[in-house]
């Protein structure tokens, strides 16, 4: 009996064809969208298209024995293409905005290159964002370009720039792009929006922009206006820009540079076009400047403003300019008080002057001098008008003058006519006096006597007034200082007196009368004189001294050697360079004896260890280099006050100092520190440490008074 195969009567479904499969014949796949009946049993080869179109083996020539046939037709879509990938007829890829059918098997590498193997399925678009250089862009493909949406025509690599492939684009939505400020050196694409002066300008030709700003390739989309300040012929200008020259306001027409708003010529008319009439005050008109137009100045009462532009080159800028009505134009007619007549002064229009006693106007701008003052026409001109009439003609001039009758016609040479005149006021100090011909005059008042006074209301300060001390009404406050001045200012054994007014004195001791001077009180028992109690301004005041003793240590060689100190903030004394010079052994000598001072100060305030040994000798010391050491340092003791309370200042803000306080201190030791120089020893310095010791401690149990030969004391 003969078999039946039931198989044989229906084809078997295998589904999606694999590679390395076996199938025998009547099997049935699915791939890319088709269906495929097996005709031959075999073993799936790798590559679906090896067995399709497989050859007889051994036939010659070749022969196709292909091991599927078609079954029914389709299509398979395999999503977005991709390099690398193996595609069958009729697959569907999406690619860029549109759907494409394989008409070629093949495998995949780069889209454009196998653009041949395919046919548009479906024409779409899909936004790419950006154009880009080096993309690949297929049909359907948008970019942005600058403000420009583009659409691709034909699928292409792009090049270095989009117009590089301009056939292969179309214009999709017409845009623009604001670029911000215009700038050199920058690549500028179509349709780009710029801002350059005034206006907004668009871009009508890809390119890159050289220095300057090309006219031919933008176009003005908005017209506008920018002011630039004040107008400079080293700035170029553009259409739209708005600039002040002078008081008046001008646009820009044009691009232009050096060109001149207010000048009428061929250069300037096609730039600029006056756009407001405005006024720029200058002040008070200085002869010599240069003045714009528009611009309004102050000639004396007169108030003007220039018509046209005013320099030397145009031949004004005289005084008398002003008459000419083409230069400037009269706005307000005045007068301006210019205080008392002054030989020399320029006087301008409307000026108003005092001059003995009667008020003048000037009518004419000029120079004063003896053949023009107020009430004597000397000149053919008539530079002044009576406005305030005196009473009577009157001599004085000026705050302090004293009236008298004499030659009152000297500022014009006259030395013979005689009326009311002025004696002008003097110096503080000075006397008034008289001549054998009776003029009065004031002279300077020497000071020739040998009386120092002191009393309760005194200031122990000469530098701030030389004739401290000298005049009762301005007398020392302590005998100490006195006593100080009259050794410092006059020749040993010189007979002179200290007058104490009525009053009760502390002194810090000791207080050494020079030889030959007296201390005489006001009245018998209306003076008294005692020895100081401890002041409250030394407590715990050393740690400031031993500070600003190191700081001066600092710059004591600069002092010497004349050499400028780069002085403290604060310090507004300037340093004295005119003393005579030393060198290091000087810097070297004036530190020794600031030890010497610092030394008995620690030993008697702080319980120190080193109790210097008083030295001194009445010798002169035969060493010029050291001398001129105290010499400079005590030239400079102004300087050196104000630079220690400088730097107290600043190395202790929390604190408060007495600067009158510290400046005497410091006086004090630089006043010994000289002598000893001078002399040789320590003797004066450390009387100026048992001073300070003295004022912390309280001079009681001290020796108030130190006398020396043809000395006295009542």
């Amino acid at each position: 009996m003969s078999e039946f195969k039931i198989e044989r009567l229906s084809y078997a479904w295998k589904g999606e064809w694999q590679a390395g499969e076996s199938y025998k014949r009547d099997d049935v796949v699915s791939l890319s969208g088709k269906s495929y009946v097996c005709i031959e049993t075999h073993t799936a080869d790798a590559n679906f298209l090896n067995d399709l179109n497989a050859i007889l083996p051994e036939s010659d020539p070749p022969q196709i024995q292909p091991r599927w046939v078609l079954m029914t037709n389709g299509r398979s879509f395999r999503g977005t293409w991709e390099s690398g990938q193996e595609y069958n007829l009729s697959e569907l890829v999406y690619y860029k905005g549109s759907v494409f059918l394989c008409i070629e098997a093949h495998v995949s590498d780069v889209f454009t290159d196998d653009r041949d193997n395919w046919t548009i399925f479906a024409l779409h678009i899909d936004y790419l964002g950006d154009w880009t250089a080096g993309a690949d862009y297929a049909d359907g493909s948008l970019v942005k370009y600058n403000g420009i949406v583009y659409k691709c025509e034909t699928a292409h690599t792009a090049g270095g720039l989009l117009e590089d492939d301009e056939d292969k684009w179309s214009v999709f939505f017409q845009g623009r792009e604001f670029r911000g400020e215009w700038s050199s050196s920058s690549q500028f694409r179509l349709n780009d929006i710029v801002k350059f002066g005034g206006s907004i300008f668009r871009c009508i030709e890809t390119h890159s922009s050289s220095d300057d700003f090309d006219t031919d390739k933008f176009v003005i989309e908005f017209a506008g206006f920018q002011y630039d300040g004040e107008w400079s012929s080293e700035t170029l200008y553009q259409q739209g820009d708005i600039v002040r020259y002078g008081g008046t306001l001008y646009t820009a027409l044009a691009p232009n540079q050096d060109s001149d708003p207010s000048r009428e010529s061929d250069d300037s008319t096609v730039d600029w076009i006056k756009f407001a009439d405005s006024r720029n005050y200058r002040g008070e008109y200085s002869l010599g400047t240069e003045y714009k137009t528009g611009d309004v100045v102050q000639r004396g009462g007169f108030v003007y403003v220039a018509k046209q532009d005013i320099d030397r080159n145009d031949g004004a800028g005289s005084i008398q300019d002003y008459l000419d009505p083409d230069y400037w134009e009269l706005l307000i007619p005045g007068s301006v008080w210019a205080q008392q007549w002054t030989n020399g002064r320029y006087y301008k229009l409307g000026d108003v002057v005092y001059f003995r006693g009667t008020a003048f106007r000037c009518n004419f701008e000029h120079i004063a001098d003896e053949l023009n003052f107020p009430g004597d026409n000397g000149n053919i001109e008539d530079f002044w008008d009576i406005l305030i009439q005196a009473g009577q003609p009157g001599g004085l001039e000026q705050k302090g003058d004293l009236l008298t009758y004499g030659l009152f016609r000297s500022v014009v040479g006259d030395t013979s006519s005689l009326g009311e005149t002025r004696v002008p006021i003097g110096e503080q100090d000075d006397v008034l006096s008289v001549t054998d011909e009776f003029e009065v005059f004031w002279r300077t008042r020497e000071f020739d006597s040998d009386v120092i006074y002191v009393a309760e209301d005194g200031i122990d300060d000469e530098d701030i007034d030389p004739n401290r001390g000298l005049v009762k009404s301005r007398p020392f406050r302590t005998i100490k200082y006195a006593a100080q001045y009259i050794e410092d200012n006059f020749e040993p054994l010189s007979l002179t007196s200290i007058k104490v007014a009525t009053g009760r004195f502390e002194e810090i001791g000791p207080v050494i009368v020079p030889a030959g001077c007296a201390v005489l009180g006001d009245e018998l028992r209306s003076t008294t004189i005692v020895a100081n109690s401890p002041i409250a301004a030394y407590e715990n005041d050393l740690q400031y001294v031993q500070s600003y003793l190191t700081h001066l240590t600092e710059f004591i060689l600069q002092l010497i050697t004349s050499t400028r100190v780069e002085p403290t903030q604060g310090n507004d004394i300037p340093q004295v360079f005119r003393v005579p010079t030393s060198d290091i052994d000087g810097a070297n000598a004036v530190l020794a004896l600031t030890n010497d001072f610092t030394n008995y100060v620690e030993f008697r305030l702080e319980n120190g260890e080193i109790n210097p040994d008083m030295t001194g000798s009445n010798t002169r010391n035969t060493d010029q280099n050291l001398v001129n050491a105290g010499e400079a340092l005590f030239a400079n003791r102004a300087f050196v006050a104000a630079e220690i309370n400088a730097y107290l200042a600043m190395r202790f803000p929390t604190q408060d100092f007495n600067e009158t306080r510290i400046k005497n201190d410091v006086y004090s030791l630089l006043r010994g520190v000289r002598r000893d120089l001078r002399f040789s020893g320590n003797y004066a310095t450390l009387l100026a440490a048992e001073r300070y010791v003295n004022a912390a401690l309280g001079s009681q149990d001290q020796n108030l008074f130190h006398v020396r030969d043809t000395t006295g004391i009542r």
